[in-house]
Formats: structure tokens, sequence, C-alpha cells
């Protein structure tokens, strides 16, 4: 009993989130341990050990359990207090347990790969964020150039550094501050740094207040963006959209999609038959993924 109270106090000092944490992982075998001298946190299971301010690695702990066991060719690493995860063609570093989903989502669940007939297209990532889906896109040899928009400059400014992180797509990559809508507008948006993927020109009513800080972004009208990348690039596009909800008021400005568009992948977030419709009227053929009615992803093809 003495021992179990010991055991439990040890992580006091971690604080009480990332204590329980710890305590919640170590249910039936030690596989965190938390050092009260260094504030450092060793994970054993996966070999590395990292400062306590990397506490999203332990809320994501389900995620690297899945990645480390299930798929042997990807790694991790920590470099100056860093924590990277590194395959055969790509590495990223992961900074919130968001981005630990993220990852999963495009490299491990491959939401993002659609295989189309072309020898040779483009891309355009409407919602860019830390540019996991735009270096994904960017490491297949049949896409030439990728086109990135993301409008937070510290999400921007996170996704560059990616970017120098795979020099190869780098070279592909063609990123923009700037997000996609309707018109060109300048607004003010919520921004919650642990959660840069839920960032919207719609009011969040869901982050916490003490967590968010409201920050201006530019908007460039969706026709104007297409119009400006095909002068210049004869290529068939793939269009990769997620922007949190805009997508309703981007596909209303947007009753023509141009002829060069030949797949779009769109995430929804309040339901998808008008944009299913309007798709269908631009001659795509669509199918849908969903775990429920609102929010989901439409893969069109033409």
């Amino acid at each position: 009993m003495l021992n179990k109270f010991l055991y439990k106090l040890k992580y006091k000092a971690a604080g009480s989130a990332t204590s329980k944490k710890i305590l919640q992982i170590n249910r039936t075998q030690k596989k965190v341990i938390y050092n009260n001298r260094n504030n450092t946190i060793e994970f054993r299971e996966f070999g590395f050990i990292i400062k306590d301010n990397y506490h999203h690695l332990l809320e994501g702990y389900w995620f690297l359990q899945n990645i480390f066991h299930n798929y042997s060719y990807i790694k991790f690493y920590v470099e100056n207090d860093v924590f990277f995860i590194v395959d055969e063609k790509v590495r990223i570093r992961i900074l919130t347990k968001e981005e630990l989903y993220i990852y999963h989502e495009v490299f491990i669940n491959k939401s993002y790969d659609l295989n189309l007939v072309y020898d040779s297209y483009s891309v355009i990532d409407i919602g860019m964020n830390v540019g996991m889906a735009s270096i994904f896109f960017a490491s297949k040899d049949e896409v030439n150039h990728v086109y990135g928009f993301e409008p937070v400059l510290q999400t921007f400014e996170d996704a560059f550094y990616n970017f120098n992180l795979n020099k190869e797509c780098e070279n592909k990559v063609r990123p923009a501050n700037y997000g996609i809508g309707a018109r060109n507008e300048t607004v003010d948006i919520q921004f919650d740094e642990q959660n840069k993927g839920r960032t919207s020109v719609i009011k969040n009513t869901g982050f916490n207040p003490k967590k968010f800080r409201t920050e201006s972004i530019k908007l460039w009208s969706i026709n104007e963006v297409f119009e400006s990348i095909f002068a210049n690039d004869k290529e068939p596009f793939l269009v990769k959209m997620d922007c949190e909800g805009s997508e309703y008021d981007i596909f209303a400005s947007l009753p023509q999609i141009p002829v060069q568009v030949k797949a779009m992948i769109i995430e929804y977030h309040n339901g998808y038959k008008v944009i299913k419709e309007q798709l269908t009227n631009n001659k795509f053929n669509t199918f849908v993924i969903s775990d429920n009615d609102k929010v989901g992803l439409i893969y069109a093809i033409r």
C-alpha cells in the first residue's frame, strides 16, 4: 500500500494532467517514466526521452502505439527536445496531439490517396495547415506541383518548417500565406495553437476562451485563384479542400468548376448533399466516407 502511495506521489510534480495520464498508461506495465529532477518523460515502449512540455504525446499515446507496433518502416526520434516521425520518404515535426491525429489520417489511413489515371498532375491544397497533406501529395512521383494555402501565419510557418525537412518535396510545393474563400476579404478568426486544424472563419464556440486568440487573415477568391494557377500550369488538377465549414460558401461562388479540375477531395462539416449535387451537375462521379451525416469526406472524379 505504501509503495502504491509513493508511486502516485512521484508523479504529482509533473502536474495533475500529466500524472493522471501516466498512471493511466502504466495501468498494466510501466511504459512511461517521469523524471522529477530534469522534468523529462521517458517513453520506454518507444525508446526515447523528451521534455515534459511534450505532454501531448501522452494524450496521443494510442496513435504512437498503433504506429510503432504496426508500421515498422516508421520511426520516432527526438532532436533538441523536438519530436519527429520519419518514414522512407518524409519527416514530420509533431507539436500537438492534433498533429498526431492528422499524421495518422494522412500517412496511416491515407485519406488523400486518390489514384488518378494521369501520368502527371498538380494539386491545390486548400487548408494546408502544417503541410502534411501537401507533403504527402508532393512525395508522389506523378505529382508535378502542390499549391498550398494557409491563412494563419503561425500555422503557415509550421508548414514551412516541415517543407524544409523534406527537400525533395519542398521543390514541388508552392505555399501561400492566405486562405481561399468566396471573395477577396480580410476577416477575424479564433486561433488555438493546440488545435490549428479547427481554425475557421465561422465562429467556433467550442474553443476554450482562455486558449484562443483573435487573428486577422486574408482570403483570396476561389475563382481568382483558379484563374491565376491555371493560366500558368496546364496539368490536370486534384483539389483537396479542408476549410472547416467555408466549403459551402466557396461552392456557392463556384457554379462552374473549371475543366482542369479532374478530381476533388472535400472534407464537409455540415452535411454533404448540397456539395454533392453541385459536383454531380459538373459531371463528377462522387462517393462519400463518413461516420455520421454531418462530417466526412467527399471524393469526386470526372
